[in-house]
């Protein structure tokens, strides 16, 4: 009874690795939009709600999908509504690590950060 569980499980890794391995990728694909600048040509930073200065780190909340992006010469992570959501100059629905988005101030402050580099 153990082996064909073990072989019914080692069939659904082939299964899934061939499926996953098939998967066809193009070269070069392109952007579906900017974050943190106003088009894609574009190079300031900046203190808003959709500029950054010095990007450092994204996740996304697997529960939520709200896209989180660590902005570290800002001292801050932005929080936007969804990565499916953003447009090209999306403005963010949070801030963290500062009282509003145009403040750019340094501490160690359990309301402050200081160069984040990760998240």
């Amino acid at each position: 009874m153990k082996q064909l569980k073990f072989i019914g499980n080692l069939l659904a890794i082939l299964a899934l690795t061939i499926t996953v391995s098939s998967a066809q990728l193009t070269d070069n694909p392109n952007a579906n939009g900017v974050i943190g600048q106003p088009d894609f040509v574009t190079k300031v930073s900046g203190t808003t709600a959709n500029s950054l200065n010095g990007p450092n780190g994204v996740a996304v909340d697997p529960t939520t999908g709200k896209l989180f992006i660590v902005d570290r010469s800002n001292h801050r992570v932005l929080r936007f509504s969804s990565a499916a959501a953003l447009e090209v100059g999306a403005d963010a629905e949070a801030v963290f690590g500062q009282t509003d988005f145009v403040t750019k101030t340094t501490g160690t402050a359990a309301d402050k950060m200081n160069n984040p580099i990760g998240i």
